[in-house]
């Protein structure tokens, strides 16, 4: 963060007033998501922090700010940009892949979930895509698998606006695109 000292009062203004809308703004507006992809943190460690801080989602109150503070808690971890393709590149971007992951799985929100998955898919490496495996071997490539996607979207509801899927088909043809290359 740009002033440490001010971001802790911030967040302790907000633990203390138990504003948990106000608390989630300081962490995504301060840019401190970015610490945990940091090397200090282990892929365990970060995913469980993040996932603690998105338990304040559902002390919001409001259900319009607690989607809105969802979809830019999701930004703020995919718009870190990782360079490279080095090891460290790769575990950082496994951090964040799963970071996403965790939020998914914490919200069921339809039109929520999807964004999430269309975001899991754009930063997951092109292994964890590759269909074929055993079953478990990688629960994305499941995920993605015709019927279980068809399955989960049929579960989730039918309010999911076209837009949405569409945006949910590309991420999976880009997705594809990069195991193709990856297998070429």
């Amino acid at each position: 963060t740009s002033s440490p000292s001010n971001f802790e009062t911030e967040c302790t203004t907000a633990i203390q007033g138990g504003d948990a809308a106000k608390l989630l703004r300081s962490v995504i507006s301060n840019g401190a998501v970015a610490g945990l992809l940091e090397d200090e943190f282990s892929l365990d460690e970060a995913v469980s922090a993040f996932s603690l801080l998105t338990v304040y989602l559902d002390r919001v109150g409001d259900a319009s700010v607690e989607k809105e503070l969802c979809a830019a808690l999701a930004e703020s971890v995919g718009k870190i940009e990782v360079a490279g393709d080095d090891e460290t590149a790769l575990v950082k971007r496994e951090k964040q892949s799963a970071m996403i992951a965790a939020l998914f799985n914490l919200r069921s929100d339809a039109v929520e979930k999807v964004r999430l998955l269309a975001q899991i898919i754009d930063l997951a490496d092109a292994t964890a895509l590759i269909q074929g495996q055993d079953r478990g071997v990688s629960p994305l490539a499941d995920m993605l698998d015709v019927a279980t996607l068809k399955a989960s979207l049929a579960l989730w509801g039918s309010e999911i606006p076209d837009e949405e899927l569409r945006a949910l088909y590309e991420a999976i043809v880009r997705g594809m695109d990069r195991v193709l290359a990856l297998l070429s």
